[in-house]
């Protein structure tokens, strides 16, 4: 994992929110390369009253915690007191806003009080919630002064949930979907002095990306067998584009219930997509139609499509959580 790579490297490093990469012995943040782990290892964890808090491998009390946002934050800024200043340091912050239960505080809600009540105005205000705590640790790394000897990445880990109040307009579909409002996610990316601020980026690039480039920005020799490609250099220069790959996503919905079995494919490769479900097979031209509204018939780029979607699952090892076909 990357943050064992770092290590090996000098780094110092630290896991602070949501694990959800595994609970067994072995498996655990302190365990996979953090010196230092506070957070929740399942899916989902309540704002206010925390049941699986751990730090590193002891399991504490959530009585310190009043918001689980805001302590995130407070663990986040206390890790960077503590970082030796001669040393290079890694922090992977996974905040669970905006994730169920959809809970917010009395006074976040107070600033979104122009929003009928609702799921749509919880969410609001834990937006706000993740805002405000993302400025905290920003506020920390100026007051340390390493706010431009830092290297951040910023991302979602999927589309907004539609069923939770999310709108991801004018893409269709949302999380759990390989709909465009499933896939594509808010990712920025900051290093000041070396990545021009205020360009936006046209690729796509993805969460793959994240751990090449990564090692690239902190020098640390390149890993053999990464599913991303390192985007540093597209990063730093207006001239240089983002390497051309497909990008392949596969997805069993359902893994009980054979009746409502979904397996689900898409392929990306330039303009042009693939979405498959259950055998039905649509393309879609991505340039003119970003909202996957109007299925095209193109039978080379659907044979490309499915070609590299061969290729690519042929690759892959069988799931091990159910069967598929």
């Amino acid at each position: 994992m990357l943050a064992e790579r770092l290590r090996a490297a000098g780094y110092q490093t630290g896991a602070v929110g949501k694990w959800h990469l595994g609970s067994a012995a072995g498996s655990r943040p302190h365990e996979q390369g953090f010196d230092y782990f506070f957070g929740f290892l399942p899916s989902a964890s309540d704002y206010f009253d925390p049941k699986t808090l751990y730090r590193n491998d002891k399991q504490v009390s959530g009585e310190e915690v009043t918001y689980l946002t805001d302590t995130f934050a407070t663990e986040a800024v206390e890790f960077l007191r503590r970082t030796d200043r001669t040393r290079p340091w890694f922090l992977y912050l996974a905040f669970n806003a905006v994730h169920t239960p959809l809970q917010a505080t009395p006074e976040l809600l107070a600033r979104v009080s122009h929003i009928r009540e609702g799921k749509q105005k919880t969410y609001a205000a834990m937006v706000l919630g993740l805002d405000d705590a993302i400025g905290r640790v920003m506020s920390e790394l100026r007051r340390l002064g390493q706010a431009d000897n830092t290297f951040i990445w910023f991302q979602s880990d999927n589309g907004g949930a539609l069923w939770q109040g999310a709108s991801n307009f004018p893409l269709s579909g949302g999380k759990a979907t390989l709909n465009e409002g499933g896939l594509r996610v808010p990712t920025y990316v900051s290093w000041p002095g070396k990545i021009q601020a205020g360009r936006v980026m046209t690729g796509p690039i993805s969460a793959l990306d994240l751990v090449p480039t990564a090692l690239a920005v902190t020098g640390t020799p390149a890993a053999t067998g990464l599913d991303g490609v390192n985007v540093l250099p597209s990063l730093l220069s207006t001239t240089v584009p983002v390497p051309a790959r497909p990008l392949v996503w596969r997805l069993n919905t359902t893994c009980a219930d054979t009746a409502s079995r979904q397996n689900l494919f898409a392929v990306r490769q330039g303009r042009w997509k693939l979405l498959e479900s259950n055998g039905e097979k649509r393309v879609f031209d991505l340039q003119t139609d970003v909202g996957e509204t109007k299925p095209v018939a193109n039978p080379t780029a659907l044979a490309n499509l499915l070609k590299i979607k061969q290729n690519w699952d042929a690759q892959m090892p069988k799931p091990l959580w159910c069967d598929l076909p």
